[in-house]
Formats: C-alpha cells, structure tokens, sequence
C-alpha cells in the first residue's frame, strides 16, 4: 500500500497482520513548479499497483514520478514524467507490456514503456477534465474516470485515439474506475452518490443510487463472484452491489466515525481490504 503522507510504501502479511515500510527516494528537484521551500523527503503517493515485470509499481504526485520496488530485494527505483505539475495520481498495467498512469494536473494519459524506459503522454481532449484513474479492461482500451469532466474517458492502446462518455448526473465527480463484471467497467461517483456502470459494448452508462445519502463513495473493487464493493468514505461504510439485480447492501466500519475508508481491493483470505485514511488503518471484510 501507498503511506500517501509519509513517505513511504508499506506491505502487510494477511496472516500476521505484521506492517513493514519501505522509504521512497526523492530527489533535490522536489516540485520545481511550486517553488517553494519544502523539506526534504516529501511526497503524495496517490496510486499503487502490481506489474506485469514482478514489481509494485506507485506513483508520487509531488515530486511528479513513477516508481517501482522489488518485491524480494526491496530495491526502489523512480523515474520523472516529462510534463512538470502534472501530479501524477494511480497506475495500472496495460496489456501491451506498459504502466499507465493518470495526470489530472496536466490532462493526461501517460504510458511507461517496460521494455525501453521511455514515457509518452496523451492528451485528454476536453479541457480541465482532470482524469485520476486509470483501468485496462478487457476491450484493450485504457479507461478513466474525468473527475472535474463529468466523463468516462477511453485510450485506445493501438490507436492512441481518446474517446469521451458524459456522465447522466451533471457535477457527478467520477472518482475511481477499477473493476469489470457482467460485461460493465464500475465506477464511483462521489458527489453524485451513485455508482456507475458502462457497457463495454453499448457504451450505455447505468448508475446506481447508494442507500445512505452523501455517502461519498471513493474506490471499487470485484470479488471472484462478480460483485461489486466499493468505499463510502464520508459514511463509513462498505457497500456491496449485485451486477445481475443492482441491489446495493452497506456494511458499517466497526471504527470511529470520519475514519474515510478510501482505497479498497480483493484480497487475500476471500476478503476486501481497505485503508482508513483519518485513523491511519487498514481495514478487512471477510466475505466468507
């Protein structure tokens, strides 16, 4: 997991529940384009994710890198992308051998190449969209969610072409797109208090209203079964939604309240797993 104030990457062993943590290298040239005096180490981990090469990859929106760490010797690497203030936010594995990330501060997709170390940058056609995820599905495009841009948008990873889908909900903020289940990409909406679906063939985008009103849902993972769980980071809640029915159950976080779950995944031991950003914890729901 990403420590997105500290510094740091973390790594919990789901049977002993033991936390280790890794430094992250920055460099002197830490956010050149704020020019302001800030203390060294400094970074804002915003999104982490295994790579096809064996390592885990994350990125560090501050000091506007991507970075890696070994797994087994624990070695980190990092590398800059070439568009300065881009605050580079989540990182996924595409199927082209290649990790894309997202650029909200720059408008744009950026694309590491594993084999050659080069990164390429792909603009988002509307302006200010401010895309924060992204998500490799099935179809072999590069989906994310335009949080200020109220769209869906696509990368085709041949083409390089970017198509756009408008939300429904005006001002929804679309804010994580991380699963596919019923032939759907899944997606939060955290002021429209919805979750969203797009069919990967219609191009139809469906949303389904969260029980629990201003429940600001944040991240979306898939179980094995197909369904959906997602994080209602001001509700302090888990919610579960059936793909076949839209049928949507919450499940409250036995913690303090405001404790912001907002970062959840399929795990090990058949559970989703999640952060609390507010009691600096980590979370697990059994599903079994």
């Amino acid at each position: 997991m990403a420590e997105v104030l500290a510094h740091k990457i973390a790594r919990v062993d789901p049977k002993t529940g033991k936390l280790e943590e890794f430094d992250i290298p920055t460099s002197l040239e830490v956010a050149p384009h704020l020019r302001l005096p800030l203390p060294q180490p400094i970074s804002f981990l915003c999104g982490i994710n295994n790579g096809p090469d064996g390592r885990v990859w994350f990125t560090n929106a501050v000091s506007n890198q991507i970075g890696r760490i070994d797994p087994r010797t624990k070695k980190v690497e990092t590398w800059r992308v070439p568009t300065r203030a881009s605050m580079v936010e989540d990182i996924f594995p595409g199927p082209d051998h290649a990790m894309y990330f997202a650029e909200p501060a720059s408008n744009k997709i950026g694309r590491f190449d594993l084999s050659t170390g080069k990164i390429t940058e792909y603009s988002v056609p509307t302006i200010a969209a401010s895309p924060i995820g992204v998500f490799a599905a099935s179809d072999g495009g590069i989906w994310f969610p335009e949080f200020t841009g109220n769209k869906i948008g696509r990368l085709d990873v041949k083409t390089k072409k970017v198509s756009e889908f408008t939300l429904p909900t005006p001002l929804a903020t679309p804010f994580v797109l991380r699963a596919e289940s019923h032939g759907s990409l899944w997606f939060t909406e955290f002021t429209g208090n919805k979750i969203g679906q797009i069919d990967l063939a219609t191009k139809k985008i469906t949303e389904h209203t969260v029980p629990t009103p201003l429940s600001g849902p944040v991240s979306v993972t898939k179980s094995p079964d197909g369904n959906i769980y997602f994080d209602e980071g001001l509700a302090n809640k888990i919610g579960e939604l059936d793909p076949s029915n839209g049928k949507i159950s919450e499940t409250a976080i036995p913690t303090i309240p405001g404790a912001f779950p907002e970062e959840i995944r399929f795990g090990p031991g058949n559970a989703v797993w999640f952060t609390e950003l507010v009691t600096n914890r980590i979370g697990r729901l059994d599903l079994s």
